[in-house]
């Protein structure tokens, strides 16, 4: 018996998201600089603002996609993914034609689900993603973000900024400990937008009314975190290097930290040098510049050394 898949997507029911109550956008003053660069300067911006941990892992990349015309469709990457911390980007370019809502955005946290049906003597399966948080544009001008699961809209936050979306628009989303953030050309424009979805894969959505409308994207791409990397800050070295009871090279010498060993920093400052001193759960000090840091080390209070 032929066997015959379809790819399709439910999005919100009959699409009713404006209908929705609107959660104004936080005012935020955080704004990128490295946006539309190479993907290692981002990751970098972001660690040292501490939006990020450092040790985020390459999830998937895809140059370029393109939807258009009526219906709604959705493409799939990492399926296999159960990430709860991630960021992902890309640039869209949405030529909207109709009157009728289209949007067009990305999703993590996606859950598909099959439906199986016989039809003049086929098989038929549909695809379908039953869950996922999105951000994207609409054709009125907004930028969104709200999360599905099942039959089931979260509220929608609507971002009220001011962009000219002839052109593309690149969307950055951040997500933390069960927050979204959104980024639109560099600027956060949605903070705090809580999920309840659990970890998931990503999508690219897209729903037109009119056979003329057509969504790009561009430079798609997705990076996960660890769990233990969002709790934690670990210090760990290449070489043996001495752990010191103060922030500075002038401080007693305790104990030493082994090649391959690594260790929890709990608080940082600036030492008598000039350089970061990382404090660690045992009360003694290693300089920044000798050991590797993974995880939220960014964010760790800054403490005061001792005999500083």
């Amino acid at each position: 018996m032929l066997r015959i898949l379809l790819i399709t997507i439910i999005f919100i029911g009959a699409i009713p998201l404006m209908a929705q109550d609107v959660a104004e956008a936080e005012d935020e003053a955080i704004i990128l600089e490295n946006y539309a660069g190479d993907n290692n300067s981002l990751l970098l911006e972001l660690e040292t603002l501490g939006l990020i941990p450092s040790g985020a892992e390459e999830s998937f990349q895809q140059s370029r996609l393109v939807f258009a015309g009526e219906g709604a469709q959705f493409s799939n990457f990492a399926v296999d993914s159960s990430a709860n911390n991630l960021l992902m980007a890309a640039t869209l370019d949405f030529e909207a034609q109709s009157d009728e809502l289209e949007f067009c955005g990305i999703a993590n946290r996606t859950r598909r689900a099959e439906d199986n049906r016989l039809e003049e003597g086929n098989n038929i399966t549909t695809i379908r993603l039953d869950a996922y948080a999105i951000s994207g544009l609409d054709n009125a001008g907004n930028i969104f973000a709200f999360e599905r699961d099942g039959e089931e809209n979260s509220e929608l936050s609507l971002a009220e900024i001011d962009f000219d979306f002839t052109e593309p628009l690149y969307l950055l989303l951040v997500v933390i400990h069960d927050e979204m953030t959104v980024f639109a050309n560099g600027e956060a424009v949605i903070s705090g937008y809580e999920l309840s979805l659990p970890g998931g894969a990503f999508a690219f959505l897209y729903a037109g009314m009119d056979e003329d409308s057509i969504c790009q994207v561009s430079n798609f791409f997705a990076y996960t975190i660890e769990d233990d990397l969002v709790d934690t800050c670990q210090v760990s070295t290449d070489s043996t290097i001495n752990r010191r009871s103060g922030a500075g090279t002038d401080f007693a010498r305790l104990e030493q930290l082994q090649a391959g060993e690594s260790l929890e920093a709990v608080g940082q400052t600036i030492g008598s040098d000039g350089f970061t001193w990382w404090l660690l759960a045992d009360d003694t000090w290693v300089r920044d510049d000798v050991v590797d840091t993974e995880g939220f080390c960014r964010v760790l209070p800054d403490v005061q050394a001792e005999g500083s």
